[in-house]
């Protein structure tokens, strides 16, 4: 999809997106989001998270 932007809204709600690190804080994680960042592994060029 090259010249194109997808954008995406994330709900944040543990434990499928938000996870606690090493520190006790929350980070965004858990399955949905290692989920999609596969998902933008798989266009050509990878896709970015800003």
């Amino acid at each position: 999809v090259s010249g194109h932007l997808i954008q995406g809204v994330v709900a944040p709600f543990a434990p499928w997106v938000l996870r606690t690190n090493s520190s006790g804080t929350l980070e965004y994680g858990g399955a949905s989001f290692d989920f999609f960042q596969e998902v933008l592994a798989m266009f050509e060029p990878p896709g970015r998270l800003q």
